[in-house]
């Protein structure tokens, strides 16, 4: 068992994910759009599976706060503990550098029934 975190840098978020996983095109779009207002991309694997990729958007370059996206695959249900965990050290990081971690959930139907 071993988990790998990747910066994404020259390779389309959007690609990386259809590479093994079905998107659709306005999900593409949402991904890749929010890749390039983003400061960095990552991409998580497990046992070279893809997990997950996220990534931060800064409102301005004064800003306190950051904002968090991310997008999960089905992988994520066979290291649930794994991701659980380094998602908490990733955003204790965060906290460092800005004084406040935000984001938006939304539970997707397709992801919540796929199991």
């Amino acid at each position: 068992m071993s988990a790998e975190i990747k910066i994404i840098k020259e390779q389309v978020l959007s690609d990386l994910i259809k590479s093994s996983f079905q998107l659709t095109p306005i999900e593409s779009k949402l991904i890749d759009n929010a890749q390039k207002l983003s400061y960095t991309t990552w991409a998580g694997f497990h046992d070279g599976k893809l997990v997950c990729t996220w990534g931060v958007i800064t409102p301005s370059i004064l800003s306190d706060s950051v904002y968090l996206w991310l997008h999960t695959t089905p992988v994520v249900k066979d290291c649930q503990f794994i991701f659980v965990r380094r998602s908490q050290l990733f955003i204790e990081n965060l906290l460092k550098e800005y004084n406040y971690v935000v984001g938006t959930l939304e539970k997707m139907s397709r992801a919540v029934n796929a199991g």
